[in-house]
Formats: C-alpha cells, structure tokens, sequence
C-alpha cells in the first residue's frame, strides 16, 4: 500500500494542478502501474484517493479541525462535507512506527525521520 504523507497542510504545498508530475494518481488505460495511492496524511487530516473518479475524499479530521479548517487550507477541491475526528494510534501502532516503519523510512527521509523518531541512519 502506498500512503502519502505531508506535514504542511496549506495551499502552497496542496495545489489543483502541479507543474511536473512524477508519480500520477492514475494512469492512462493500457499503462501498467503496481498500484495506487491509497491514502495522503497530513498534519491536519487524513484523505482517501479514489482512482476511478481520480479525487480525494476527507476520510478524518485530526483534533481541533473542522472540515471548513481543511478547505480553506486545501488548495484543490475533495469530496466529504463531513468526517470523524483522527484515532489517535495505540501503543502497538506507535511502537510499529517508531520501529519497523522508521527503519523502512531512514534512508530516504532522514531528516523527517532525526526530528519524528529521533532517529539517524549510521554513520
């Protein structure tokens, strides 16, 4: 499954049309792709990609948001004009990314990993 992630969750960063696309949501019929965006977590919210319709929907609002909140700070349009507050991860899920997914994560973000975990790949 492929999750999408951004901690900035503004208009600058979550455009309608971007300038150069180097991974596509969807793919043209007769284009082979493993699979698809499955999700995009952001510091405010989280979203559902639906490839048939090629669209966003607001699957849950983090604590303190409202879906005007996400829509003022969304610079493309979604579905959902309502969602459930964000469950916050338990114990098992927080240990699982701060172990096993910070270790998948390291070498490809080790900045986000130094400040999120606190951890940084070996020297």
């Amino acid at each position: 499954r492929t999750i999408l992630f951004r901690e900035e969750h503004s208009p600058r960063v979550l455009v309608d049309r971007v300038a150069h696309v180097s991974a596509p949501g969807v793919s043209p019929p007769g284009v082979f792709r493993r699979g698809h965006a499955q999700a995009l977590v952001t510091g405010r919210c989280v979203f559902r990609f639906h490839p048939g319709r090629a669209r966003f929907s607001l699957d849950s609002l983090h604590l303190g948001e409202t879906v005007a909140s996400i829509r003022v700070a969304t610079g493309f349009d979604f579905d959902g004009d309502a969602a459930p507050e964000t469950i916050p991860p338990n114990d098992v899920e927080l240990a699982l990314l701060r172990g096993a997914v910070a270790d998948e994560m390291l070498e490809t973000y080790p900045e986000f990993c130094a400040r999120v975990f606190n951890r940084k790949a070996a020297a």
